[in-house]
């Protein structure tokens, strides 16, 4: 994912642990395939259990608390009226520019005042339109120098022409599978839209451009994070790869990232560490049900070594990776299930 600014949010004080919902089984899609796709961007997001999110009258755990019946997709974010008339409509860019207008996002500066669907494969992302590349790769030309501190020094005398100043955001298509997804991958892409806009010189300077994108990440998956109790996201397997890469970007919070008028790193390690243990916690939670179920005949995506392995080294990678300073002990009991269960599936 080419980059980039914060809308300002606050973190869910509760992301509903206990009076979450589950849904129904999940479609046809093969988990192997479910487990490939690209996800939140070129991050390498592998997104998940799309399915997972269709309408149920049954509850999809059983005896467990907080899985009960459903009606549908929840996304407290957008609201029962949107998520109806997202079920119904059933063309691609129909369905983004609902969740699009739904949230109330600026359409200036983006290439026919709206966000793109990439059909196919590939990942989602934000970056300058075919037109402003042009502009673009001229004012490239025009800084680069053979040092950091000349390139820097170009890169602030220079001006930018109001024709680089056009986005181009791609959405992947299978995004639209699930509005729980599409709710975070527009959210997480309009988060670099308002880097772009922020700062339209942040891809010129080549010498610190690698250490922007991890910051411009961070920002980004952050505010996914704080805002899952708005987008409903709860499936496993995205979960997991939401809360490792905030995790991985994270760890550079001190080493690599650029000091940007926009980060302060005292408020963003605070917000990482709060908002990185809520999704650590329902990650958990999510993943315990989600094997639950595997042992109990539900679905059986699961019986293989290589998708057995993957489970066994995400619960490993949760409980040992101390970069957020995860705390197991709110959801020992759970992580205990799943191994259990892990281990009665594995034999």
């Amino acid at each position: 994912m080419t980059a980039r600014s914060h809308r300002k949010t606050q973190a869910n004080p509760s992301l509903g642990l206990e009076t979450r919902t589950e849904s129904a089984a999940p479609g046809p899609m093969d988990m192997g395939d479910l487990m490939s796709l690209q996800g939140f961007g070129g991050g390498g997001n592998a997104m998940a259990l799309a399915a997972m999110n269709a309408p149920s009258a049954q509850p999809m755990y059983p005896g467990l608390p907080g899985h009960g019946p459903v009606g549908g997709p929840s996304v407290p974010g957008l609201g029962a009226p949107t998520v109806h008339k997202f079920v119904a409509l059933k063309d691609p860019q129909a369905k983004v520019d609902l969740v699009w207008n739904a949230l109330r996002l600026k359409k200036d500066n983006l290439e026919g005042g709206k966000p793109w669907m990439q059909v196919g494969s590939g990942h989602s992302n934000t970056d300058f339109s075919a037109k402003a590349k042009v502009h673009r790769d001229a004012l490239l030309a025009n800084v680069a120098r053979s040092t950091p501190a000349a390139t820097a020094k170009a890169v602030a005398a220079a001006t930018v022409p109001q024709g680089m100043k056009e986005l181009r955001m791609e959405i992947n298509s299978k995004a639209v599978l699930d509005i729980s997804w599409l709710y975070s991958v527009i959210q997480h892409e309009y988060v670099h839209v308002e880097q772009y806009r922020r700062d339209w010189k942040r891809e010129l300077n080549t010498f610190t451009k690698a250490r922007q994108h991890s910051a411009d990440e961070f920002e980004a998956y952050l505010a996914n994070a704080e805002q899952l109790g708005a987008s409903g996201l709860d499936d496993p397997v995205t979960l997991y790869k939401t809360w490792k890469n905030l995790a991985d970007h994270f760890g550079r919070l001190d080493s690599q990232f650029l000091d940007a008028p926009s980060l302060d790193k005292k408020s963003a390690r605070k917000r990482a560490l709060k908002a990185g243990q809520a999704v650590f916690e329902l990650c958990i939670d999510r993943i315990a049900a989600y094997l639950f179920r595997e042992t109990k005949g539900l679905h059986s995506y699961t019986q293989t070594p290589r998708m057995l392995g993957e489970w066994r080294r995400r619960l490993s990678e949760l409980a040992t990776n101390k970069t957020l300073n995860n705390k197991l002990g709110p959801v020992q009991g759970k992580y205990n299930n799943a191994l259990r269960d892990l281990a009665t599936l594995s034999s």
